[in-house]
């Protein structure tokens, strides 16, 4: 029978506690250097990401630089053509010709021409290949039939692709805006998310079919300062019928917006805030930038902060179309007003029409008082007006 001594059975468990302690030494040396090494992929990652965001940055800035480069050309060119931009239906057409007249050159801030944006990839790619300007390494797209009279705030240049400001490193995006740099006809460059861009665009295209058809061109900034507008007046609206069904169809008692309005908060039929949820109040027109920012300084009603005029002596039996509310004359430029009526719609009024809409207003209200014919407005407008009859 065979067996081990007491002396053996302590070296086998030293031997044994020798391997343990080896093995752990080794388990944790492979977890260290993983730790490190992952430690270390995150602070490379970290600071190429930084580098690349800062390239990125830096594209942006050029590409901003190039179109404003390339605005400066455009108005230089059209000094000297009665306010026209060069004719052509791309951004490489018209950009050749401002070349060719010595209009626009190729002091970029980078290391390609003006009409590259460094962020276009692929234009970037085919402007090294090719070396000149063509329609596949022009990274701009151009809008045609805009002049330098043009609306201000019309888009004349902007980025060909949405992408050309993304980042990514190995298929990963890493930074970036989904949007366009664009070119204004005043010269101003802004970049625009795409949502906004496609928003602004839809807008310009809707503009010049109504420039086509004999209609007005409003620029987007005051078209929505003009629709908020309408939606405040409307929100009024509703709020002095509702004072009125409770008081026997009367409007509330007032010489002044500022009066009949404060009476409608009191009451908790008026609330400050406007449907679009703006930051101003109803009673504040958007486009009357001075009541705007007294409102930011002061935040309260009064006749310095409030942006349109009331009609006193009306309730809800006048005529429908008798002006109730409507905007101070400067508060969309004096290019017009939005009118509330009687009956509760909004409509726009180009100033010249306002006068003549509150001048038969005045003439119906003298003849109601004394008792003669009241002719509507669209009778007035068709023949009347001119007789005074």
């Amino acid at each position: 029978m065979c067996g081990l001594t007491s002396g053996e059975v302590r070296g086998r468990r030293n031997d044994m506690s020798e391997e343990r302690k080896a093995g752990r030494k080794s388990e944790w040396r492979v977890v260290k250097w993983g730790v490190i090494g992952l430690l270390g992929l995150v602070v490379a990652l970290f600071f190429a990401r930084g580098m690349i965001v800062a390239s990125d940055s830096s594209d942006m800035a050029a590409c901003n630089y190039n179109l404003k480069q390339i605005g400066l050309a455009l108005h230089e060119y059209a000094s000297h053509h009665d306010e026209r931009f060069p004719q052509g239906e791309t951004a490489a057409q018209v950009f050749s010709e401002l070349i060719e007249a010595g209009y626009l050159g190729d002091g970029a801030m980078g290391p390609y021409p003006v009409y590259v944006c460094p962020g276009a990839r692929q234009e970037a790619k085919e402007w090294e290949r090719a070396g000149k300007l063509t329609e596949d390494t022009c990274s701009y797209e151009w809008v045609a039939g805009l002049t330098a009279d043009s609306d201000p705030t019309s888009i004349v240049a902007f980025d060909k692709s949405p992408d050309n400001h993304w980042t990514r490193l190995l298929g990963i995006t890493l930074s970036g805006r989904k949007g366009r740099n664009v070119l204004f006809v005043d010269g101003q460059v802004e970049w625009v998310g795409e949502e906004g861009f496609q928003e602004r665009m839809e807008w310009q295209r809707e503009m010049i079919k109504r420039m086509e058809q004999g209609g007005e061109y409003v620029g987007f900034e005051e078209g929505r300062n003009r629709e908020t507008c309408k939606n405040h007046l409307k929100d009024i609206a509703l709020a002095l019928h509702a004072y009125a069904s409770e008081h026997d169809g009367e409007f509330p008692f007032g010489e002044t917006a500022v009066e009949v309005f404060g009476e409608l908060i009191k009451e908790e039929f008026l609330d400050q805030k406007s449907r679009d949820l703006s930051e101003i109040p109803v009673y504040i027109c958007p486009s009357a930038w001075v009541d705007v920012e007294r409102w930011r300084r002061n935040r309260w009603l009064a006749a310095q902060v409030c942006s349109y005029e009331w009609m006193p002596g009306l309730n809800t039996e006048s005529p429908r179309e008798f002006a109730l509310v409507f905007d101070k004359a400067a508060n969309h430029r004096g290019e017009g007003r939005n009118v509330l009526h009687v009956d509760g719609h909004v409509s726009w009024n180009t100033e010249e029409g306002f006068q003549e809409r509150m001048a038969w207003q005045r003439e119906m209200m003298r003849r109601m008082k004394e008792g003669g014919e009241f002719v509507e407005w669209r009778d007035w407008e068709e023949g009347e007006r001119g007789s005074g009859t």
